[in-house]
């Protein structure tokens, strides 16, 4: 029994062979029968041999009844490529940053003091990051996409800590910063755009939810602060892709992404100075504007396994940069960034 071809592709295959074959079997039935008719109606021996001769010269036919499939029709049903058009996949992330994160001070202590002067300020404090995290997507036709990725991070960093009309003595404080990305993107690939060449493109859009916390302890314990934030983003990118190595199984290429957002922060403030004042813990909320752009550009390489070629290993390396511009009540011009070296590895199957 012959084995079934799990080889995909995207349409139906009609290749010059086959159809040549059913044109040979074609005309070589149709001498065969104009033969049994001169026999019936009394032909000579002689005339019925050139019959036959003739019908071998068109080509090696069968005799069987083509109404009937026979087995080499079979074998070739079973051996036609399947058509494919899903495909899930998922890749595991993980991402060396460093930065700046806005570290606001002072909003809940001049809610609680209103009467102490104290002014609120934002200052910029530099940051180390770790990021890790996964994506998992699904397409139909190849075509259109729907991407689901998380990510998490955790930096650390210190700044000093000095704002205007509050206690004297407070120094250099450590800070953490943990966050965790949510982002839904659907996507669509441009296969006819630059159809026939090296280039591919793509256009995607989505949202994103970030769950962040920041805590600050003054190295001298005279101050404490735990923020809780949450932004909500609409994003809108794009991507292009250069390929500069191409084999039935192996490619390489370059890739560049770029994508801009736009959203609102929302945080939750919650401060403790006990030293002269006091305070126990105050709170405060803030809310915030803030827009940006992320920038890509990796290095990009898959490697398809076995030989229906289904099994498809990805890996990328390269570098985000990430500018993100935000807003205070009161303050602008403020502006958070994150860069560093990324990779991606990944595994996808079509069906």
């Amino acid at each position: 029994m012959a084995r079934k071809n799990l080889q995909c592709q995207r349409v139906p295959d009609f290749s010059s062979q086959s159809f040549y074959g059913f044109v040979i079997r074609m005309v070589s039935g149709a001498l065969m029968i104009a033969g049994t008719a001169s026999n019936v109606f009394g032909q000579s021996q002689t005339d019925s041999k050139v019959v036959a001769a003739n019908s071998l010269a068109v080509g090696n036919s069968s005799t069987t009844d083509m109404s009937m499939p026979t087995p080499s029709d079979r074998s070739s049903a079973n051996n036609a490529p399947q058509v494919c058009k899903n495909e899930v996949g998922a890749t595991v992330d993980f991402m060396l940053g460093n930065g700046t994160v806005t570290v606001p001070i002072g909003y809940a202590l001049a809610k609680a003091l209103p009467d102490a002067g104290l002014k609120p300020a934002v200052i910029s404090g530099d940051r180390s990051s770790v990021y890790y995290g996964g994506t998992i997507s699904y397409s139909y036709g190849r075509s259109w996409y729907l991407d689901f990725s998380y990510a998490k991070g955790a930096s650390s960093g210190s700044q000093n800590i000095d704002f205007q009309n509050t206690v004297q003595g407070l120094t250099t404080g450590r800070f953490n910063y943990d966050d965790a990305w949510y982002q839904l993107y659907l996507r669509y690939n441009f296969k006819d755009l630059l159809q026939d060449t090296k280039f591919k493109a793509y256009l995607r859009g989505g949202v994103s939810l970030v769950e962040a916390n920041l805590k600050i302890n003054d190295v001298g314990g005279l101050y404490r602060q735990s923020d809780d934030a949450s932004d909500i983003l609409g994003n809108l990118g794009f991507g292009l892709s250069y390929s500069l190595y191409a084999h039935r199984r192996f490619r390489v290429g370059l890739q560049v992404e770029g994508e801009g957002f736009y959203g609102a922060r929302s945080q939750k403030s919650a401060e403790i100075l006990p030293l002269d004042y006091g305070l126990g813990e105050t709170h405060a909320s803030i809310d915030n504007d803030l827009y940006g752009a992320i920038g890509r550009g990796a290095i990009h390489a898959d490697f398809r396994l076995g030989q229906s070629g289904r099994w498809r290993l990805t890996a990328d390396a390269g570098v985000q940069y990430k500018y993100t511009m935000i807003t205070y009540p009161g303050i602008n011009g403020l502006d958070e960034l994150l860069w560093g070296p990324y990779a991606k590895v990944g595994i996808s199957y079509v069906f």
